[in-house]
């Protein structure tokens, strides 16, 4: 598979070709953000990179949190519980 940089202009990284663009939509390279680094909620380990993110969940057989698969929609309303994980607990549960 080719690998394409810019230079003036999408090129072949090794031959230094123009990348060939076909006729229909087109297509450009993804692009994507600079992941933030994060710890490990399962063995606390650093996570810096997307590959070292889905290593980590696939070895602890976890899924990527999603707020709409939560039940509290990430809200924390038992007291004793935030104290003792260190979470703040929301606002609607506050006394």
């Amino acid at each position: 598979m080719s690998r394409y940089v810019w230079r003036g202009g999408w090129v072949d990284k090794d031959t230094g070709a123009p990348m060939a663009v076909k006729a229909g939509p087109l297509a450009i390279p993804q692009i994507r953000p600079v992941m933030p680094e994060y710890h490990s909620p399962v063995t606390g380990k650093l996570i810096s990179t997307r590959y070292e993110r889905s290593e980590d969940l696939k070895r602890h057989d976890c899924v990527p949190y999603e707020e709409s698969l939560s039940p509290t929609k990430g809200r924390f309303k038992n007291a004793r519980f935030c104290k003792k994980h260190g979470f703040k607990l929301s606002e609607e549960y506050r006394d």
